[in-house]
Protein backbone atom coordinates (compact mmCIF):
# COMPACT_ATOMS: atom_id res chain seq x y z
CA UNK A 1 0.00 0.00 0.00
CA UNK A 2 2.93 2.35 0.51
CA UNK A 3 4.38 1.58 -2.00
CA UNK A 4 1.77 2.39 -4.39
CA UNK A 5 1.10 5.75 -5.56
CA UNK A 6 -2.39 8.08 -5.21
CA UNK A 7 -4.46 7.26 -7.71
CA UNK A 8 -8.02 9.18 -9.16
CA UNK A 9 -11.43 7.19 -9.15
CA UNK A 10 -11.48 7.13 -12.82
CA UNK A 11 -8.38 4.71 -12.84
CA UNK A 12 -4.74 4.58 -12.86
CA UNK A 13 -3.87 7.68 -13.29
CA UNK A 14 -1.50 9.14 -11.21
CA UNK A 15 -2.22 12.17 -8.74
CA UNK A 16 0.99 12.32 -6.78
CA UNK A 17 4.06 11.20 -8.25
CA UNK A 18 4.93 9.78 -5.10
CA UNK A 19 3.61 7.52 -2.21
CA UNK A 20 1.66 8.60 0.71
CA UNK A 21 3.25 10.45 3.04
CA UNK A 22 0.74 9.99 5.86
CA UNK A 23 2.74 7.52 8.58
CA UNK A 24 1.94 4.05 8.33
CA UNK A 25 0.70 4.03 12.24
CA UNK A 26 -2.04 5.53 10.80
CA UNK A 27 -3.20 2.47 9.40
CA UNK A 28 -5.23 0.64 11.65
CA UNK A 29 -7.66 3.92 11.84
CA UNK A 30 -8.77 4.26 8.38
CA UNK A 31 -7.85 0.84 6.85
CA UNK A 32 -11.96 -0.10 6.60
CA UNK A 33 -12.94 3.40 4.80
CA UNK A 34 -11.98 1.97 1.91
CA UNK A 35 -14.58 -1.01 1.89
CA UNK A 36 -17.55 1.82 1.62
CA UNK A 37 -18.03 3.39 -1.51
CA UNK A 38 -15.91 6.31 -2.13
CA UNK A 39 -19.39 9.03 -1.92
CA UNK A 40 -20.28 7.33 1.64
CA UNK A 41 -16.44 7.52 2.99
CA UNK A 42 -16.09 10.91 1.77
CA UNK A 43 -19.23 12.01 3.14
CA UNK A 44 -18.99 10.37 6.27
CA UNK A 45 -15.40 11.81 6.43
CA UNK A 46 -16.74 15.38 5.89
CA UNK A 47 -19.26 15.24 8.47
CA UNK A 48 -16.72 13.71 10.92
CA UNK A 49 -13.76 16.52 10.43
CA UNK A 50 -17.69 18.95 10.66
CA UNK A 51 -18.76 17.19 14.17
CA UNK A 52 -15.19 16.85 15.99
CA UNK A 53 -14.43 20.38 15.45
CA UNK A 54 -17.56 21.15 16.55
CA UNK A 55 -17.21 19.03 19.69
CA UNK A 56 -13.92 20.32 20.29
CA UNK A 57 -15.07 23.75 20.62
CA UNK A 58 -18.05 22.85 23.12
CA UNK A 59 -15.24 20.29 25.30
CA UNK A 60 -12.67 23.89 25.27
CA UNK A 61 -15.91 26.16 26.71
CA UNK A 62 -17.24 23.68 28.88
CA UNK A 63 -13.65 22.83 30.71
CA UNK A 64 -12.04 26.25 30.54
CA UNK A 65 -14.09 29.18 30.06
CA UNK A 66 -17.74 28.21 30.66
CA UNK A 67 -17.55 30.86 33.57
CA UNK A 68 -16.13 33.54 30.97
CA UNK A 69 -17.40 33.32 27.47
CA UNK A 70 -21.03 32.50 26.86
CA UNK A 71 -21.72 29.47 24.10
CA UNK A 72 -23.20 31.50 21.87
CA UNK A 73 -19.85 33.72 21.15
CA UNK A 74 -18.25 30.39 21.20
CA UNK A 75 -20.68 29.34 18.33
CA UNK A 76 -20.23 32.26 16.53
CA UNK A 77 -16.24 31.91 16.61
CA UNK A 78 -17.19 28.05 15.50
CA UNK A 79 -19.18 29.64 12.24
CA UNK A 80 -16.06 31.79 11.45
CA UNK A 81 -13.50 28.65 10.96
CA UNK A 82 -15.97 26.24 9.93
CA UNK A 83 -16.11 29.04 7.09
CA UNK A 84 -12.48 29.53 6.53
CA UNK A 85 -10.53 28.35 3.66
CA UNK A 86 -8.02 26.55 6.10
CA UNK A 87 -11.54 24.29 7.10
CA UNK A 88 -12.53 24.10 3.02
CA UNK A 89 -9.08 22.52 2.45
CA UNK A 90 -9.38 20.17 5.74
CA UNK A 91 -12.60 19.23 3.67
CA UNK A 92 -11.37 19.01 0.22
CA UNK A 93 -7.95 17.01 1.19
CA UNK A 94 -9.66 14.72 3.29
CA UNK A 95 -7.36 15.63 5.84
CA UNK A 96 -6.86 14.57 9.32
CA UNK A 97 -6.77 17.66 11.56
CA UNK A 98 -10.17 17.50 12.80
CA UNK A 99 -9.42 14.28 14.06
CA UNK A 100 -6.21 15.67 15.77
CA UNK A 101 -7.98 18.46 17.06
CA UNK A 102 -10.60 16.83 18.88
CA UNK A 103 -7.82 14.82 19.87
CA UNK A 104 -5.15 17.20 21.21
CA UNK A 105 -8.83 18.98 23.15
CA UNK A 106 -9.28 15.83 25.30
CA UNK A 107 -5.82 15.53 26.31
CA UNK A 108 -6.23 19.09 27.45
CA UNK A 109 -9.18 18.19 29.52
CA UNK A 110 -8.04 14.84 31.30
CA UNK A 111 -4.75 16.76 32.38
CA UNK A 112 -6.98 18.98 33.63
CA UNK A 113 -8.74 16.13 35.40
CA UNK A 114 -5.44 14.23 36.49
CA UNK A 115 -6.19 11.50 34.34
CA UNK A 116 -2.50 10.52 32.92
CA UNK A 117 -3.80 7.14 31.20
CA UNK A 118 -5.96 8.85 29.19
CA UNK A 119 -3.54 11.97 28.77
CA UNK A 120 -0.65 9.44 27.84
CA UNK A 121 -3.45 7.75 24.99
CA UNK A 122 -4.98 10.71 23.35
CA UNK A 123 -1.23 12.30 22.82
CA UNK A 124 -0.28 8.50 21.63
CA UNK A 125 -3.07 8.58 18.93
CA UNK A 126 -1.94 12.39 17.60
CA UNK A 127 1.52 10.56 17.30
CA UNK A 128 0.50 7.82 15.43
CA UNK A 129 -2.02 10.05 13.14
CA UNK A 130 0.51 12.77 12.17
CA UNK A 131 3.26 12.51 14.50
CA UNK A 132 2.25 15.41 15.96
CA UNK A 133 2.96 15.90 19.68
CA UNK A 134 6.75 15.83 20.12
CA UNK A 135 6.71 18.82 22.41
CA UNK A 136 4.37 17.41 24.74
CA UNK A 137 6.68 13.99 25.07
CA UNK A 138 9.52 16.23 25.77
CA UNK A 139 7.94 18.37 27.89
CA UNK A 140 5.93 15.21 29.96
CA UNK A 141 9.82 13.80 30.14
CA UNK A 142 11.22 16.40 31.56
CA UNK A 143 8.76 17.06 33.97
CA UNK A 144 8.92 13.28 35.15
CA UNK A 145 5.50 12.23 34.32
CA UNK A 146 6.75 8.49 33.52
CA UNK A 147 3.00 7.16 33.15
CA UNK A 148 2.26 9.72 30.10
CA UNK A 149 5.21 9.02 28.44
CA UNK A 150 5.00 5.36 28.79
CA UNK A 151 1.25 5.01 27.81
CA UNK A 152 1.86 7.34 24.60
CA UNK A 153 4.90 5.34 23.61
CA UNK A 154 2.65 1.83 24.21
CA UNK A 155 -0.11 3.78 21.97
CA UNK A 156 2.29 4.61 19.50
CA UNK A 157 3.93 0.78 19.04
CA UNK A 158 0.39 -0.98 19.30
CA UNK A 159 -0.37 1.26 15.83
CA UNK A 160 2.82 0.58 14.74
CA UNK A 161 2.71 -3.15 15.60
CA UNK A 162 -1.26 -3.56 13.73
CA UNK A 163 0.17 -1.49 10.80
CA UNK A 164 3.13 -3.79 10.10
CA UNK A 165 0.77 -6.92 10.66
CA UNK A 166 -1.72 -5.06 8.04
CA UNK A 167 0.90 -4.61 5.31
CA UNK A 168 3.77 -6.38 6.33
CA UNK A 169 6.64 -5.05 8.41
CA UNK A 170 8.95 -4.32 5.07
CA UNK A 171 6.29 -1.60 4.10
CA UNK A 172 6.59 -0.28 7.47
CA UNK A 173 10.49 -0.24 7.32
CA UNK A 174 10.38 1.30 3.60
CA UNK A 175 8.41 4.09 4.92
CA UNK A 176 11.21 5.22 7.47
CA UNK A 177 13.90 4.72 5.37
CA UNK A 178 13.08 5.78 2.19
CA UNK A 179 9.41 7.31 1.65
CA UNK A 180 9.33 9.88 4.76
CA UNK A 181 12.74 11.44 3.75
CA UNK A 182 12.24 11.50 -0.17
CA UNK A 183 8.69 13.24 0.09
CA UNK A 184 9.68 15.69 2.84
CA UNK A 185 13.32 16.61 0.98
CA UNK A 186 10.74 16.62 -2.22
CA UNK A 187 8.61 19.02 -0.32
CA UNK A 188 11.33 21.84 1.07
CA UNK A 189 10.44 23.69 -2.16
CA UNK A 190 7.41 23.44 -2.72
CA UNK A 191 6.00 27.17 -1.71
CA UNK A 192 2.56 26.16 -0.41
CA UNK A 193 4.89 24.43 2.52
CA UNK A 194 4.57 26.83 5.60
CA UNK A 195 6.73 24.49 7.57
CA UNK A 196 9.62 27.10 9.49
CA UNK A 197 11.81 24.11 8.73
CA UNK A 198 12.13 24.83 5.11
CA UNK A 199 13.85 27.81 5.82
CA UNK A 200 17.18 26.71 5.90
CA UNK A 201 15.91 25.40 2.37
CA UNK A 202 14.57 28.56 0.97
CA UNK A 203 17.50 30.49 2.20
CA UNK A 204 20.44 28.78 1.43
CA UNK A 205 19.23 25.65 -0.81
CA UNK A 206 19.70 25.56 -4.37
CA UNK A 207 19.99 21.90 -5.55
CA UNK A 208 17.19 20.37 -4.81
CA UNK A 209 14.77 17.37 -6.65
CA UNK A 210 12.58 18.78 -9.33
CA UNK A 211 9.18 18.21 -7.04
CA UNK A 212 5.51 17.06 -8.02
CA UNK A 213 3.84 18.82 -10.97
CA UNK A 214 1.50 20.06 -8.12
CA UNK A 215 4.18 21.43 -6.51
CA UNK A 216 5.73 24.93 -7.25
CA UNK A 217 9.55 25.28 -6.52
CA UNK A 218 10.84 27.94 -5.20
CA UNK A 219 14.81 29.87 -5.84
CA UNK A 220 16.92 30.28 -2.98
CA UNK A 221 18.53 33.38 -1.99
CA UNK A 222 22.44 32.06 -1.69
CA UNK A 223 23.92 28.72 -2.79
CA UNK A 224 25.04 26.96 0.32
CA UNK A 225 23.26 23.73 0.31
CA UNK A 226 25.91 21.78 1.83
CA UNK A 227 24.08 23.87 5.32
CA UNK A 228 20.48 22.87 4.55
CA UNK A 229 20.40 19.54 6.54
CA UNK A 230 23.00 20.75 9.73
CA UNK A 231 20.51 23.85 9.88
CA UNK A 232 17.16 22.12 9.58
CA UNK A 233 18.28 19.76 12.42
CA UNK A 234 19.36 22.60 15.10
CA UNK A 235 16.19 24.22 13.71
CA UNK A 236 14.10 21.80 14.85
CA UNK A 237 16.19 21.21 17.75
CA UNK A 238 15.62 25.07 18.90
CA UNK A 239 12.34 25.40 18.38
CA UNK A 240 11.19 21.94 20.20
CA UNK A 241 13.42 22.66 23.22
CA UNK A 242 12.37 26.50 23.65
CA UNK A 243 8.45 25.43 23.51
CA UNK A 244 9.08 23.19 26.26
CA UNK A 245 11.01 25.63 28.16
CA UNK A 246 8.28 28.32 27.52
CA UNK A 247 5.14 25.91 28.49
CA UNK A 248 7.73 25.20 31.46
CA UNK A 249 8.35 28.43 32.51
CA UNK A 250 4.16 29.90 32.48
CA UNK A 251 2.49 29.36 35.55
CA UNK A 252 -0.63 29.81 33.25
CA UNK A 253 -1.70 26.31 32.93
CA UNK A 254 -3.52 27.15 29.75
CA UNK A 255 -1.01 28.97 28.30
CA UNK A 256 0.90 25.66 28.73
CA UNK A 257 -1.03 24.26 26.30
CA UNK A 258 -0.81 26.38 23.73
CA UNK A 259 3.53 26.54 23.73
CA UNK A 260 3.52 23.01 23.24
CA UNK A 261 0.78 22.43 20.36
CA UNK A 262 2.77 25.26 18.56
CA UNK A 263 5.87 23.48 19.30
CA UNK A 264 4.43 20.31 18.08
CA UNK A 265 3.62 21.77 14.33
CA UNK A 266 6.75 23.77 14.39
CA UNK A 267 8.99 20.68 13.99
CA UNK A 268 7.06 19.12 11.69
CA UNK A 269 8.77 19.19 8.13
CA UNK A 270 5.53 19.30 5.52
CA UNK A 271 2.90 21.87 6.87
CA UNK A 272 0.46 22.94 5.01
CA UNK A 273 -2.30 25.85 5.52
CA UNK A 274 -5.12 23.05 7.05
CA UNK A 275 -2.62 21.83 9.83
CA UNK A 276 -3.76 25.82 11.46
CA UNK A 277 -6.86 24.34 12.53
CA UNK A 278 -5.04 22.59 15.42
CA UNK A 279 -3.88 26.27 16.33
CA UNK A 280 -7.44 26.75 17.51
CA UNK A 281 -6.67 26.27 21.50
CA UNK A 282 -3.81 28.35 21.42
CA UNK A 283 -5.66 31.44 20.66
CA UNK A 284 -8.51 30.21 22.38
CA UNK A 285 -6.37 30.03 25.89
CA UNK A 286 -4.76 32.66 25.23
CA UNK A 287 -7.46 35.28 24.76
CA UNK A 288 -9.60 33.24 26.79
CA UNK A 289 -7.52 32.23 29.56
CA UNK A 290 -5.57 33.13 32.22
CA UNK A 291 -3.58 36.08 30.87
CA UNK A 292 -4.64 39.10 29.37
CA UNK A 293 -4.16 39.83 25.87
CA UNK A 294 -1.70 42.00 24.50
CA UNK A 295 -1.22 43.79 21.42
CA UNK A 296 1.18 41.65 19.94
CA UNK A 297 -0.70 38.43 20.19
CA UNK A 298 -3.72 40.63 18.79
CA UNK A 299 -1.18 40.73 15.53
CA UNK A 300 -0.74 37.55 16.06
CA UNK A 301 -4.20 36.85 15.79
CA UNK A 302 -5.00 38.95 12.96
CA UNK A 303 -1.86 36.64 11.03
CA UNK A 304 -4.11 33.39 11.95
CA UNK A 305 -6.96 34.83 10.33
CA UNK A 306 -5.00 35.86 7.54
CA UNK A 307 -3.26 32.53 6.99
CA UNK A 308 -7.11 31.08 7.47
CA UNK A 309 -8.85 32.97 4.87
CA UNK A 310 -6.21 34.37 2.76
CA UNK A 311 -3.70 32.09 1.94
CA UNK A 312 -1.31 32.83 -1.08
CA UNK A 313 -1.97 30.52 -3.39
CA UNK A 314 0.45 31.46 -6.65
CA UNK A 315 0.03 29.06 -9.66
CA UNK A 316 2.92 29.44 -12.15
CA UNK A 317 4.45 27.37 -14.85
CA UNK A 318 8.41 28.47 -13.75
CA UNK A 319 9.80 28.83 -10.64
CA UNK A 320 9.04 31.38 -8.31
CA UNK A 321 11.85 34.21 -6.94
CA UNK A 322 12.99 34.02 -3.46
CA UNK A 323 10.88 37.03 -2.13
CA UNK A 324 7.65 35.60 -4.25
CA UNK A 325 7.92 32.51 -2.77
CA UNK A 326 8.81 33.70 0.48
CA UNK A 327 5.80 35.21 0.65
CA UNK A 328 3.54 32.08 1.01
CA UNK A 329 5.28 31.30 4.06
CA UNK A 330 3.62 34.37 6.05
CA UNK A 331 1.28 31.15 7.94
CA UNK A 332 4.81 29.51 9.18
CA UNK A 333 5.15 33.75 11.22
CA UNK A 334 2.32 32.99 13.00
CA UNK A 335 3.91 29.33 14.34
CA UNK A 336 7.22 31.30 15.08
CA UNK A 337 5.88 34.59 16.43
CA UNK A 338 3.59 32.24 18.74
CA UNK A 339 6.16 30.13 20.32
CA UNK A 340 8.12 33.99 21.35
CA UNK A 341 5.14 35.37 22.71
CA UNK A 342 5.49 36.06 26.61
CA UNK A 343 3.04 35.55 29.50
CA UNK A 344 2.67 38.22 31.89
CA UNK A 345 2.27 35.96 35.03
CA UNK A 346 5.09 33.52 34.00
CA UNK A 347 8.24 33.15 36.71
Amino acid sequence: MLEKNFLNLAGDQRVFAHPTPHPPTLIPYILWLPSLEYGVAASFWMILSFVLTGFSFYLLWSHFFKNKVKLSHVSFFLSLVLASQTFRSELIIGQFNGLLLFLLTCLMVYEKKGNDVLVGSFLGFCLSIKFFGAAFLIYYLFRGNIKVVVTSGLVFLASLGLSSLMISPQSVANYFTNVAPEVSKLYQADSFNISPLVLPQRIFGSDYPSAAEIAIEVDSLFSYPHLVEPLKYLLMAFLLLFSVFRANETRANNSRFGYLTVGSLAVLPNLWTHSLLVLIPFFALKFLGDDKPSLFHWLLLLLFFCGCYLPISIYSGERLSFWLGFATLTPSLIILLSIFTRDKISR
